[in-house]
């Protein structure tokens, strides 16, 4: 719960909180930010994510700089790796992040820009398209153009003119509809009780091998949580 308090300290207020000049709402990213103030186990709950080392709130390494020691990647991450996708990076599976995606989503692009320093820094992270909101006709074409040319993933983000003019095979098409049942599947036997919904981040939890998930990664606290604080 995050409250606010009155200049003269005499009273609390809870709600959301706008900034007038921008509109934007304030009050979600304060929210987020006050994790680091909260216990481990609710932080994981908020977060969606199944478990968290404990060294690592310690160090605050990230997950994605783990190392791990296992000798054959699991057979989930085998099958996520082999999904239809356009890949940044040239990382191994268990050090890559999946994330399920549509070219429509604001949030979507949102965690595409805000991952740009870390693909920098030598991260990898595998973009999975979906029709999430739909099939669309900008949604068929930038969906298409990102498998027929997933070193140009920017083009889809930037909504480019190539990239919207891009013209989907019936194969292209049923492997992006693939990427959403499995989805759809990975909800129903993890997770039952939400809603899938884009962005969604799949990556190896190398402190026990097993597959895990994490949500909210337009926002920044999430992505520290995976690749460390930056300086």
């Amino acid at each position: 719960l995050v409250i606010y308090n009155t200049p003269d300290n005499k009273a609390f207020i809870k709600g959301d909180l706008y900034d007038l000049s921008t509109k934007k709402l304030l009050s979600k990213q304060h929210a987020l930010d006050s994790l680091k103030y909260a216990s481990q186990d609710f932080r994981n709950a908020v977060l969606g994510v199944k478990s968290q080392p404990a060294h690592n709130n310690k160090t605050n390494v990230g997950y994605m700089n783990l190392k791990w020691s296992g000798k054959a990647i699991p057979e989930a991450l085998q099958m996520i790796d082999g999904l239809v996708g356009a890949k940044e990076g040239a990382g191994l599976p268990q050090d890559t992040l999946y994330i399920f995606y549509d070219p429509n989503c604001t949030w979507c692009h949102a965690t595409y820009e805000n991952t740009r320093a870390y693909i920098k820094a030598g991260y990898t992270i595998k973009w999975l398209p979906t029709f999430a909101s739909g099939k669309t006709a900008s949604s068929l074409s930038l969906n298409a153009y990102a498998v027929q040319n997933p070193k140009k993933l920017s083009e889809v983000f930037n909504r480019s003119k190539v990239a919207l003019a891009a013209v989907p095979t019936e194969k292209q098409i049923a492997d992006i509809d693939h990427n959403l049942q499995f989805l759809f599947a990975y909800h129903n036997k993890v997770i039952p009780d939400t809603k899938p919904s884009v962005p969604f981040g799949i990556f190896l939890d190398k402190t026990n091998g097993k597959v895990t998930h994490i949500q909210g990664l337009s926002e920044k606290p999430i992505l520290e949580l995976l690749y460390g604080e930056q300086k």
